[in-house]
Parts: structure tokens; sequence; C-alpha cells
């Protein structure tokens, strides 16, 4: 089948990476459409041989923009679309198509719960918004979220009729992980992982590592990038993961068993949870942690995330 992805742009992303994983290992043809820009990952998919187009439109020019994606899908034979990002107007753009092309199945992707999708800070637009992003979901051949936690919000926040939301785990590529010995350091290496916005919580992080006795020396990497995608990267290292009891996290972490959960915005049970690890972690306890981890992560592996994808699209 051949399945064209609508993208806002090509940069570096967690959404832009996973299509590219999967364009890479997928049983389909996949064509990337990037409407508003290349960037750093689109250039990597065109290097590895998938098909990315990436002219660059007006964000105004809405007929252009159709004439141009409605050339793509004859062109290209199109069977399916998925509409990636949650930019309203890609969904638009789907929709419309199918509206014009009903043999073109149509799909709608839940990246992220449905308050962050909706912007529902930004006030201005935001019935436009809830309203495209409702009946794009509403109308779509399939929806799929990437946790059942994301699943619940888009029946919480968007009041879908139906009961059409598949779960697809995102996938990490294990191989790129592998478990290496435990070397005991001066200063304990914490690793903070998620967007760098106050609703993620950074600040907390530092602030609980501040109130560490002094006597257990630490240091802080930190790595802007996003999603629950980061947490099973550390497990498929083999790594002992501290993660808030929110969203979709306690779907993968067994606190105790392959991580730990700790109460959102609680700093002092962050930092009385920070001083355990570091206290206990050359204990056969630990390892057995980490070995857990790893072991949970194989459920979701990239190869898994591509078989499940690939299989729910050949029974649209």
């Amino acid at each position: 089948m051949n399945i064209l992805h609508l993208l806002v742009s090509g940069g570096t992303g967690g959404i832009e990476t996973l299509c590219k994983e999967y364009a890479l290992r997928s049983r389909n043809r996949n064509i990337i459409i990037c409407l508003w820009g290349s960037g750093v990952i689109s250039e990597e998919m065109e290097k590895a041989g998938i098909t990315v187009l990436d002219r660059t439109f007006s964000k105004k020019d809405v007929v252009g923009t159709m004439r141009y994606m409605l050339e793509i899908c004859k062109q290209y034979d199109i069977d399916v679309i998925v509409t990636q990002h949650e930019s309203p107007i890609l969904h638009f753009y789907m929709n419309a198509i199918h509206f014009m092309r009903p043999k073109i199945k149509t799909i709608a992707y839940a990246h992220s719960n449905a308050v962050d999708m909706c912007e529902e800070k930004r006030k201005r637009g935001l019935a436009f918004r809830k309203s495209e992003l409702r009946y794009s979901f509403d109308h779509a051949n399939v929806d799929i979220a990437i946790s059942n936690s994301v699943k619940d919000s888009l029946y919480k926040e968007l009041k879908l009729k139906r009961n059409r939301v598949e779960v697809v785990y995102n996938g990490v590529d294990l191989e790129k992980f592998h478990l290496g010995s435990y070397k005991k350091n001066n200063a304990f290496t914490f690793i903070y992982v998620g967007r760098l916005i106050e609703e993620k919580g950074v600040q907390n992080t530092i602030k609980a590592l501040s109130m560490l006795p002094k006597s257990l020396p630490w240091r802080l990497w930190i790595v802007g990038e996003g999603s629950y995608k980061s947490t099973l990267e550390k497990m498929a290292a083999g790594k002992v993961c501290l993660c808030n009891d929110n969203g979709a996290i306690p779907e993968i972490i067994q606190d105790g068993n392959n991580g730990f959960l700790i109460p959102t915005q609680d700093i002092k049970a962050t930092s009385n949870k920070m001083s355990e690890i570091i206290r206990n972690y050359d204990t056969p306890y630990m390892r057995e942690v980490e070995l857990n981890a790893r072991e949970r992560a194989r459920a979701f592996s990239i190869e898994n995330y591509v078989k499940t994808l690939d299989n729910l699209i050949s029974n649209l």
C-alpha cells in the first residue's frame, strides 16, 4: 500500500524520527510530505532513500496547497493518508481529500494528550482547533493514540462519538542500547529528558537535587527532547528510571519493579527517592530493576511497532 504521512515540517522531533524509523522498516511504500519546510530529520530520510516532499507553502495558500496534495495523491496512487502532527490545518487537508477522494483511507494520529493537541492555554482559535480535531477523529477510518492515557484524553476533551481509537505504543530500536557494567564514579549522574518548559518540571528536578545531602555528590545532564519514548530508551539501556506518576508513564513503569514512580510536583519525594537510588545503586536489587527495565522495553521494540501499524493499515 502507498501511505502518505502529513508533517508540519521535517525538523528534529520525536514524531519525525518515528516516521523515519517506520518508513525504513515498513512493508508499505511511505511518502513523507513536509508542508512548511524541511529539516534535519527529513534530510536524513532522503539520504536513506525515503520519498520526502518538502515544498514550502504559505499557510494562507489553502487552494494551492490542496491542489498540490491532490496531485501527489494521484501521482503516487495514495491508498492511506496519516496526519501525524496535531496542526488543525493538516487535519483539514486530510479530511478535504477524503471527501473528494473517498477511496483514500484516513488515519488521525494522536501523539500527545488532547489538551496539548488543542493548545487549550492559547484561547485564540481554541474553538476552531477543537472543532477540526473532533471532526477529524470522529470521521477518520481509524484513530491511533500512543497510550491509553492519550486515548482517554481524546474522549474526555474532544467528546468523540465513537469507539474507534486504537492504542499503538511507540517503539525504540533496542539494538542501539546495550547493558554496560556499573562503574562507580565520584559523582552520581542523573539525566533529565523532556521538553524544557515549566509544565515538564525540569525546575523541580533541579530543586530536588539541591536538597540532597552534601555527602552525595551528583551531576545533572539535561536533554531537551520529549515524550515517553525517552523513558523507553533509558529502559532499553538498562538504566534506573525515576518518573512522575502521570500520563502514559504508569503504563510502562511498575513502581519498584522496573523503575520508580514519584508523585507529580512532589519535590521532597523526588529528592528522597534520588537519595535512595544513589545510596543503593550498587546493590543486587538495583541490578534487578535495571534488568527488568531492559526486559520491559522489549515489548516496545521498533519491530513490534512497525508490525502493529502495518497490520492495522492493511485491515482498513
